[in-house]
């Protein structure tokens, strides 16, 4: 597995500015080069590396990234054009049925208006009958019948009409919709060929060149946001890890890093030294300290392995970080001694100890609630969740289970579906976060991690294990994940029109404090999002979900 620290250099440093700015000028230069279509061969490789003033290894560097960031553009297209393929399905399944509901109301309104017609023909029939004075209020009465079904056939056909009016309106913005889906698909397609890439996000360069506020500094705020960053990649057969980063251990316990320059920039070297009749040009940053990672750091030097090194800008300082492959640590969970099972929710993370025959224990409920935080909050929040569980799943020695959730094609239709608040719902739902926080800390921790499906879980809890063992909703399906991974039976002891009552999401020792931390404040409405039951993700198992387990050992 790969891990990484980081550190910051405080103050200016116009070397590591000057250094991403011939970076990036490199990275560009080789991409518009092969979209013009030139091939990585020997002749570019050997005319292209002196004119930028870097060597033939940061050329070598910056073309493997340049190729990374292809792919990743090209898995990102791909994901573009599944979606894309999903709504416009949906949107076609939509026009149909609109066509269907407006072939129904036309021969409707065509009946209604032979009917409307020939109550018109009856009723100036019976007025032109009409006879004297002193007989026609004996035969008015028919009249007034034939005036009350004309008018009621009035208006239906009014209603109908406007229906009509509302499925041709339907029907034209819906076949533009479908005009504008099918031109975005075909370009998606497009691009899965040829991608193309914005050096600093699309996003900032709208902002800074085409957005209404657009900043009067907007050239020298894009050239930041695209020369913020660069990577130097490790090799395990150069000293420290790296050819041009090296960092090197003090008798303190901190570390010296070693940059070494280009050739572009060798006037703001701080040292110059001669190796095998190379003129090499470096600069020395002393006494860095990295919060977390040192001892895996001083391993990795003693075991001369590789260490690359990112140099990132933002609005702060410089950070370094620093990446390192690190062996997978010894597997301390036992087998057939139960497992946790986990149900993640929208508010809080429900968790339950079952035994090896499948009998829930210990519970517990740790706060996930990412409503109202930022960006790095969430984040922190959610690792610091999945640190407590894998912590009581390392010290109870048992494997870990998860749900295993796909809410693409959810979030792709819930706007038409269920309507925007729910997809909003779904777009704060951090599940993506949360899996990838509990795969990262079961790896470092030799804690085994499963992930099932979760198709019912919710419902089949409700009327296993909620009332019989004094569980809530939520850990009676934390119950019934665990017991999945574990292979356990899942029929119903009970008919299934039998409704057990309404079990509270809570459990029922929680206390105000706990409610308090899960959601924020107490007694405050929580967007239920119920990741497991009849509303939860689209199932990915089998006719068989009690069999169909997602075997991902991270250990």
């Amino acid at each position: 597995m790969f891990r990484s620290f980081q550190t910051r250099i405080l103050g200016d440093q116009p070397v590591l500015e000057r250094y991403a700015a011939v970076m990036s000028r490199a990275e560009r230069k080789l991409f518009a080069l092969m979209q013009a279509g030139r091939q990585w061969k020997g002749d570019l490789h050997r005319t292209l590396y002196p004119d930028l003033g870097i060597s033939a290894t940061h050329l070598d560097m910056v073309y493997r990234q340049l190729l990374a960031r292809l792919r990743s553009a090209r898995d990102l297209g791909r994901l573009h054009v599944r979606e894309l393929e999903i709504r416009l399905a949906t949107e076609r399944l939509t026009l149909d049925r609109r066509r269907q509901a407006l072939r129904k109301t036309v021969q409707s309104l065509a009946k209604l208006g032979a009917e409307e017609a020939a109550l018109s023909r009856k009723i100036r029939g019976l007025r032109q009958t009409l006879g004297p004075m002193k007989h026609q209020a004996l035969r008015i009465r028919p009249l007034k019948t034939l005036l009350d079904d004309w008018y009621r056939k009035r208006r239906l056909l009014n209603r109908v009409r406007s229906k009509r009016r509302k499925l041709l309106r339907g029907l034209h913005f819906g076949q533009r919709k479908v005009q504008r889906l099918s031109h975005r698909l075909d370009k998606e397609r497009a691009q899965l060929e040829k991608p193309s890439l914005c050096f600093g996000t699309r996003k900032a360069f709208r902002a800074c060149f085409l957005g209404p506020t657009r900043p009067v500094d907007g050239a020298v705020r894009w050239r930041y946001l695209r020369e913020r960053s660069f990577t130097i990649e490790g090799d395990s057969s150069r000293e420290g890890g790296n050819p041009f980063a090296r960092l090197k251990e003090r008798p303190d316990g901190a570390f010296d890093l070693e940059l070494r320059l280009p050739v572009a920039l060798r006037a703001l070297s701080e040292t110059t030294y001669t190796v095998n009749r190379y003129r090499l040009h470096t600069v020395l940053f002393r006494g860095l300290r990295f919060p977390h990672g040192e001892a895996a750091l001083k391993g990795a030097l003693a075991s001369h392995r590789p260490i690359t090194i990112k140099f990132i800008s933002d609005a702060k300082s410089w950070r370094i970080i620093a990446t390192l492959r690190q062996g997978m640590p010894e597997v301390l969970s036992l087998s057939n001694a139960g497992a946790i099972g986990v149900d993640f929710n929208s508010s809080h993370v429900a968790a339950v100890v079952v035994d090896e025959a499948g009998n829930p224990g210990r519970s517990l409920s740790v706060p996930a609630s990412t409503r109202g935080r930022s960006a790095t909050q969430s984040t922190d929040l959610i690792r610091k969740s999945a640190a407590r569980l894998v912590s009581e799943a390392k010290a109870a020695r048992l494997p870990i289970v998860i749900e295993y959730l796909d809410f693409s094609y959810r979030r792709i239709v819930a706007e038409r579906w269920r309507g925007p608040p729910y997809m909003r719902s779904l777009y704060r739902l951090p599940y993506a976060k949360f899996r990838e926080a509990m795969l990262s800390a079961a790896a470092r921790n030799g804690v085994r991690l499963f992930q099932v499906d979760s198709h019912n879980s919710s419902r089949s809890g409700h009327q296993r294990f909620a009332r019989r063992y004094g569980l809530s909703i939520h850990h009676a399906a934390a119950v019934v994940i665990a017991r999945r991974a574990m292979i356990k039976s899942e029929l119903r002891s009970l008919s299934s029109g039998y409704n057990p009552g309404k079990a509270s999401q809570w459990h029922p020792t929680a206390t105000r404090e706990e409610r308090k931390a899960c959601i924020g404040k107490p007694g405050g409405s929580v967007h239920r999002i119920d990741s497991g039951g009849a509303a939860g993700a689209q199932s990915v198992g089998g006719s068989s979900p009690t069999r169909r387990v997602h075997w991902l050992d991270s250990g």
